[in-house]
């Protein structure tokens, strides 16, 4: 069996790279693949793609556990919803605001959400473990 405890993702890591997700907000580009770079970007510390089992494992604090009750696809809801957050962020015009608050509501849909999680595959593979 695959030995899937060789790192462990930390508070810090993971507030660093919200914090660097926010500050790159208007680097992510308003697409699929733009989703997927926001979903590793705030939850890919606590996030991996096992190819071999074909499945997602998730950090639990302690140990790598298999995504058995779709915990990825709750954080890529989150990660829509702070689409969100990104359009009410100061020193975006009118239209940038508009722009992310419509992506927003498109990235909620069941084709959107399925997109950003294949997509992330390749960007959190179990060689990061």
């Amino acid at each position: 069996m695959l030995e899937i405890v060789k790192t462990t993702p930390q508070s810090d890591v993971q507030a660093e790279a919200f914090n660097a997700a926010e500050r790159a907000a208007a680097a992510f580009s308003l697409t699929d693949a733009g989703n997927a770079r926001r979903l590793v970007s705030q939850h890919g510390a606590e996030l991996r793609w096992v190819s071999q089992f074909g499945n997602w494992y998730i950090w639990n604090g302690i140990r790598w556990q298999p995504d058995v009750d779709g915990e990825i696809m709750r954080r890529a809801k989150a990660t829509a919803r702070s689409i969100f957050l990104e359009a009410g962020q100061p020193g975006l015009s009118k239209q940038e605001a508009l722009d992310l608050a419509r992506h927003a509501v498109t990235t909620e849909s069941l084709r959107s959400l399925k997109a950003m999680v294949e997509l992330s595959k390749s960007e959190l593979l179990e060689s990061d473990l």
